[in-house]
């Protein structure tokens, strides 16, 4: 997770916004608690800021609060919908929620979450922690989700183009199926 979370945060912060870079700080700190407080009161003073609303959603992941996360990242979404980095956490986030929720309440959050991974890679096509993940959505979610194993090779093949290590991770975890 901590490679994750490092990539989760690496996203630019604008020079000059300091509740936005005191939350970063806190947040590569590992001091999330903190972090949320900040970026709850950056939020309230600028609440059209989608960034601070990224923010707070990658914070509340990382706390295991997926409903909140969800609903920022929707924000920062709503304020900002070419910015790939916010599909895909709100994808994550709600795939978080589809593997918390019992087989019933489940397909709605996996059906959005596939396709806020297709939104990241129609946005940035060369975003390749999207393409892994919806490749491993392809593996496990069941086809009434949309998913199929044509799909999962799809992406393994653009994976390989794009990256031959990503390729070959995408390819062993197809095999290993």
């Amino acid at each position: 997770m901590p490679a994750i979370w490092a990539m989760l945060t690496a996203a630019p912060v604008p020079a000059g916004d300091t509740a936005l870079e005191k939350g970063k700080s806190l947040m590569n700190e590992g001091r999330l608690s903190e972090a949320r407080a900040v970026l709850l009161e950056a939020v309230k003073q600028e609440p059209a800021r989608a960034e601070a609303h990224y923010r707070l959603g990658l914070v509340y992941l990382g706390e295991g609060s997926h409903p909140k996360a969800i609903e920022s990242a929707k924000k920062a979404v709503a304020l900002s919908d070419s910015v790939a980095s916010y599909h895909l956490l709100l994808a994550r986030a709600y795939g978080m929620e589809a593997l918390n929720s019992n087989i019933f309440a489940a397909l709605g959050p996996a059906l959005s979450a596939k396709q806020e991974y297709e939104t990241t890679i129609a946005l940035d096509s060369r975003n390749l922690d999207a393409r892994y993940e919806l490749l491993q959505y392809h593996l496990t979610a069941p086809p009434i989700a949309g998913a199929s194993e044509q799909e999962a090779v799809k992406q393994a093949e653009a994976l390989e183009r794009q990256d031959p290590l990503m390729g070959a991770y995408g390819w062993a975890r197809i095999w290993e199926k």
